[in-house]
């Protein structure tokens, strides 16, 4: 007898195990003293290898840790998805802890929409707010840049 496996439809992957919080439910153990990125390269391979599998943007996102935590190594990564047809992304997660003030939030979500992002997932759960606390509400700060536009 012969096992059949379905085809992948849906996928992510994870940019970073660093995370500014270390919240007792990370599935992936994030936190501050991980410090390991993906490799660029590595990221355009498991890309090729996802739409090879049926895997399309859509129906895919990238998350960490904190994808945010090296913006520069977000940006490549986008850039290597548009390279290998994997665009426009379902999804990117964020915690937010990068939305400082509104001038920052309006440039670095000005330059990732230009990739076509379907959603901006933020996590601000009682776990995440221990480490990020909405104090300043970061998720108005997001409300707000987007309303202006």
């Amino acid at each position: 007898m012969s096992l059949q496996l379905a085809r992948w439809d849906s996928g992510g992957i994870l940019l970073t195990y660093w995370c500014n919080a270390a919240c007792a439910d990370c599935y992936e153990n994030s936190s501050p003293r991980k410090n390991s990125i993906l490799p660029v390269e590595d990221a355009k391979e498991y890309l090729r290898e996802l739409r090879q599998l049926g895997c399309t943007g859509p129906r895919f996102h990238f998350a960490g840790g904190e994808p945010f935590y090296n913006y520069r190594h977000l940006i490549d990564c986008f850039e290597v998805a548009q390279e290998e047809g994997m665009l426009p992304l379902g999804k990117l997660e964020t915690n937010a802890f990068w939305c400082t003030n509104d001038e920052l939030v309006r440039e670095r979500l000005t330059e990732i929409e230009r990739f076509g992002i379907v959603e901006l997932l933020v996590s601000s759960d009682v776990f995440h707010q221990e480490f990020v606390p909405m104090k300043g509400r970061k998720d108005e700060k997001i409300s707000r840049t987007c309303e202006r536009d």
